[in-house]
């Protein structure tokens, strides 16, 4: 729920601006915003991910208070999926700004593909590698760390619009 929040947070306000800006005829600060809100997106769950990955046994321990075995299966499936919080969030910035840059069949393919790959490894890794609920987390992983491949070749091959620009602190 945290990168969901975060993303969405970052992929509202800052896609908004963006297609605005663009709308303007000012691509230079549309990519400015664009590049800002990955960086941001980077940055915050990246801080996210140093506070939470200490705590996760705590924070298992709240979410399932008093089942002992279900927070011993849990802490490592959460502990997982903390760590990977700066590629779900990255990514999940990366794809909701596609629409604005007028692409929102490729978002749509991108969530798809990141999504199918993570059901279809949920059941390799847990019914087949006897992984247990720990393979999920690492399915979830999975399948947007190989939709994010997908979006970096679709970037080296511009056909992805929008491009990651040089900022500075003081503009």
């Amino acid at each position: 729920m945290v990168v969901a929040t975060l993303s969405t947070l970052l992929v509202v306000g800052g896609g908004t601006l963006y297609a605005n800006l663009c709308g303007a005829f000012n691509k230079p600060e549309a990519e400015r915003v664009f590049t800002i809100s990955t960086i941001a997106a980077l940055a915050v769950s990246g801080l996210l991910l140093l506070v939470a990955l200490p705590l996760s046994g705590t924070i298992t321990s709240l979410l399932c208070v008093g089942d002992e075995e279900l927070i011993r299966e849990s802490t490592s499936y959460i502990s997982i999926l903390i760590a990977s919080m700066p590629v779900l969030t990255v990514a999940n910035v990366l794809f909701g700004f596609l629409p604005s840059a007028g692409k929102p069949g490729m978002s749509s393919w991108l969530m798809l593909l990141a999504n199918l790959i993570n059901l279809s490894l949920d059941v390799v890794f847990i019914r087949f590698c006897g992984m247990g609920i720990e393979g999920a987390a690492y399915a979830t992983l999975c399948g947007y760390s190989v939709a994010m491949v997908v979006y970096l070749v679709l970037y080296m091959r511009r056909q992805v619009n929008m491009r990651l620009v040089r900022v500075s602190l003081s503009s």
